[in-house]
């Protein structure tokens, strides 16, 4: 009974010890830019809403997903090290990225503690995005 509550109370030590972590001078801040390749001679990119990036950070378990905004922008706090980005649809199915963002050395980077970096992310011209963010309550 005694090794019951030893390791009850060191599980819980342990849980409040890491939900405490000291995190500063070890926060980054990636201003990502979602967009969609133009045709060719046609001008500029478009910008790309709702947008789901799933980051994961590189020789860790931790991923999560950022959502950008009506301008293809997001502005997303990482602790330090290297990370890659996915873009998906709402619907969670994996963006058609253009032939240079495929390359692994265009979907990943470096955070930095204490420095916004801007990371651009460029979806193919044939990139179709489908889903729609659910209303509260699941209506």
């Amino acid at each position: 009974m005694k090794r019951i509550i030893l390791a009850a109370l060191f599980l819980a030590a342990t849980i409040a010890h890491a939900q405490e972590r000291d995190l500063s001078g070890k926060i980054a801040f990636v201003r990502f830019t979602t967009v969609q390749e133009s045709t060719p001679g046609a001008g500029s990119e478009r910008p790309v809403r709702d947008a789901l990036l799933r980051l994961t950070q590189m020789g860790t378990a931790n991923a999560f997903f950022a959502l950008t905004d009506k301008n293809g922008i997001v502005v997303v706090p990482l602790e330090a090290g290297t990370w890659c980005v996915q873009p998906y649809s709402l619907d969670g199915h994996p963006a058609k990225l253009s032939l240079r963002t495929m390359q692994s050395s265009h979907r990943c980077f470096t955070a930095t503690p204490g420095i916004l970096i801007e990371y651009g992310v460029t979806l193919a011209l044939d990139a179709r995005l489908s889903g729609s963010i659910p209303g509260l309550g699941g209506d």
